[in-house]
């Protein structure tokens, strides 16, 4: 039997202070999948049309990144699946594919979770977010919460976790090349094909509860939209400036060209100079010295 390939798949457009962080858990739950269960895995980011470090920080903490100019997500997503299978080729049946979001956190046995359901017959799981909780006010986020439970059944479809067996994308037909809606829309062409979508709403990921979104129509929108009813117009409208006050922090180290992410505002890391690993919690005794001043 040839063993599994999987694939995680990351499109991002301007995300530098969120894609560190988002590499860096994506990669280690593909160290798990590694050892767990024998999978050969890859991270790919694709940077669609961006103007900062997002490309140079993602590549620094490990993923392997493509550029392109699409400006539409589902175009991006489908490149970076096409790179990720052109790189590492496998055969469709042994390949799984799984997507987050350059602004989210995957837990780290997010792809083990995901397995499970594949080896339960699902040819796409579809797993659930919960927006970080700092991010937002409080109404807005018990808002959430009472209408976002893992226990429910799952009613979301989300880009920023699902994966999806390689072979039953092929016959969908693949992401569409769309500026939104393109997690939907492949879901649905699941269904037509009479394609097992398994529901997986225990399977949470981390992210972002900002109120001003990089795809139209995205979670961001429907955040704010959300906040609208709950709070008014004048009190969302000011929450949408300091929405992104506490995610997670990416940034340079003081001119060595070394990456510094923070996870969750207690655990870090640095990638770079003479840094062999990641290491979370700490930094690597390789670490040159006086880096976290």
């Amino acid at each position: 039997m040839s063993p599994l390939t999987v694939h995680v798949v990351i499109p991002a457009h301007n995300e530098q202070e969120l894609i560190g962080a988002a590499v860096t858990a994506a990669r280690i739950a593909c160290a798990r999948a590694e050892h767990e269960v024998n999978a050969r895995t890859t991270c790919t980011v694709v940077a669609d049309a961006c103007s900062d470090d997002t490309a140079r920080i993602a590549e620094a903490v490990g993923a392997e990144v493509l550029a392109v100019h699409a400006h539409r997500v589902g175009a991006a997503r489908r490149a970076g699946i096409d790179r990720a299978r052109q790189l590492v080729p496998s055969r469709a049946d042994d390949t799984w594919i799984a997507c987050t979001d350059a602004d989210s956190v995957v837990p780290s046995d997010w792809l083990l979770a995901h397995l499970r359901h594949r080896r339960a017959g699902a040819d796409l799981v579809l797993g659930s977010v919960r927006p970080r909780s700092d991010d937002l006010p409080i109404p807005l986020m018990e808002a959430w919460l009472a209408r976002h439970h893992p226990d429910r059944a799952q009613h979301g479809v989300y880009g920023a976790n699902m994966s999806f067996d390689a072979a039953a994308y092929d016959l969908a037909g693949g992401f569409a090349p769309l500026a939104a809606h393109e997690d939907r829309t492949l879901v649905e062409a699941f269904r037509r094909r009479g394609l097992q979508v398994r529901d997986a709403a225990t399977i949470e990921v981390l992210t972002s509860g900002r109120l001003i979104g990089r795809a139209p129509e995205g979670f961001a929108t429907y955040l704010h939209a959300l906040g609208r009813r709950i709070m008014g117009t004048d009190s969302i409208g000011a929450a949408r400036n300091s929405s992104l006050a506490d995610v997670p922090r990416v940034g340079l180290l003081r001119g060595t060209g070394d990456i510094e992410v923070d996870l969750d505002g207690d655990e870090r890391l640095v990638v770079g100079g003479d840094c062999e690993h990641v290491t979370v919690g700490a930094h690597h005794p390789a670490c040159p010295a006086g880096l976290d001043s």
